[in-house]
């Protein structure tokens, strides 16, 4: 059987240099900020992040994107 999950879209519009957005959205740090109803807080735990999330905790491994796969 298959679930399939409700996804939502918000789209915002921010008075901001794209790399000002970019260096504050690619900071895993920022994560509770901006995404509320996902992510309610964010601490390190070796090389993996956790997160807390109303499911529970979700770890996560460290990964970055460079500036040459942005669009």
């Amino acid at each position: 059987m298959t679930t399939t999950l409700e996804s939502r879209t918000l789209t915002v519009s921010i008075a901001r240099e794209a790399e000002a957005v970019y260096q504050f959205v690619s900071n895993p740090a920022n994560l509770p900020q901006r995404a509320t109803a996902f992510c309610q807080s964010i601490r390190q735990a070796g090389s993996d992040r956790v997160m807390q999330t109303a499911g529970g905790e979700m770890r996560s491994e460290e990964r970055r994107v460079g500036k040459e796969c942005r669009s």
